[in-house]
């Protein structure tokens, strides 16, 4: 069984993403910090995702791409990589249910 979480992803749309570190985390904040995070789509293509910090934030990051257009029909997975201070963070696995678009 998988514990990961599954969201319904529509072909073509553009990615943003909204991430917060918790406040349980044992990254307290985002003062160096360096952020990585990609997508893998089902047909095993990486996509790397855009990084930004708004610069009055302290616990919250946006993570985009564009252009989903060549994303694969299937199950993308996708995580975030968070490393700061030599010490590294993952957060769970999360599943798009990448389906085809319609309207071109």
């Amino acid at each position: 069984m998988s514990n990961n979480i599954q969201y319904l992803w529509k072909q073509g749309m553009s990615f943003e993403a909204t991430c917060t570190i918790p406040p349980s985390s044992s990254i307290p904040d985002l003062n160096g910090v360096t952020i990585a995070s990609s997508i893998r789509d089902a047909s095993g293509t990486v996509f790397v995702l855009s990084v930004s910090i708004p610069d009055y934030e302290k616990t919250k990051f946006v993570l985009s791409i564009i252009n989903t257009t060549a994303w694969a029909i299937g199950i993308a997975k996708w995580d975030v990589k968070i490393t700061k201070s030599g010490k590294i963070m993952y957060t769970d696995t999360v599943e798009l249910d990448v389906v085809e678009r319609i309207t071109t």
